[in-house]
């Protein structure tokens, strides 16, 4: 009986430069493959990140799976903070390694569809973020004005209604808790990045070592 043996796919460097022949031929035939990439512009692509991708050795959503319009947030986030909780939703989902790095960051519009496609029921979608809602509740019939037109006239500043000195504190004392809370989250992010970079770093050492 014939033996018979998995073909691996080995191309020579100089056939894949006159293949693609330029970061951007190589961007859209990945593309053209069904993959939702960052932008072309973003400093994440790159030919390593791009040829990681289609050896499915980076996780990487197809343009099937993305909703247009869909992953929409508040502008409060900041790109650090959707990295954060990407982050996170890649962790629950057993999900390694994606290519993205602290250091060059792709737009928060693609870090949202990734959430989205992982995790659309995520807190970060909620018209108010959960981490900047004011719970301060006053006694007030509002019930009475559920078919009233309150918006005549142009919104001004929004602060008719004040929150009392023990509202005001509690108020206060929850922002700052919440604001620690994402620094140590960001801390505890920088200290796995920078954990990343050392085995990348040492992996890189035994290779040269192992040459000499």
């Amino acid at each position: 009986m014939e033996e018979i043996r998995e073909q691996q796919d080995e191309t020579s460097i100089k056939q894949l430069n006159r293949l693609f022949g330029s970061i951007e031929n190589f961007y859209y035939s990945v593309v053209q493959l069904g993959y939702y990439l960052p932008e072309v512009t973003e400093s994440t692509v790159t030919s390593d990140y791009l040829v990681k991708v289609v050896k499915k050795v980076y996780w990487c959503p197809k343009i099937s799976e993305i909703k247009p319009g869909g992953a929409k947030s508040i502008k409060k986030y900041t790109k650090i903070k959707v990295f954060e909780v990407l982050t996170k939703v890649l962790e629950d989902n057993q999900i390694d390694d994606i290519g993205l790095r602290i250091s060059r960051l792709p737009s928060k519009e693609y870090m949202l569809n990734l959430i989205w496609v992982l995790d659309n029921n995520n807190s970060i979608f909620d018209l108010v973020p959960q981490d900047l809602e004011d719970s301060s509740m006053i006694d007030f019939p509002i019930h009475l004005f559920n078919n009233v037109n309150t918006q005549i006239f142009p919104p001004g500043q929004g602060a008719l209604f004040k929150r009392t000195k023990e509202q005001q504190e509690r108020y206060l004392k929850s922002k700052y808790e919440v604001k620690i809370q994402q620094k140590q989250n960001r801390v505890d992010m920088l200290s796995k990045e920078k954990e990343k970079v050392v085995q990348r770093k040492q992996a890189l050492e035994r290779k040269l070592n192992s040459m000499q």
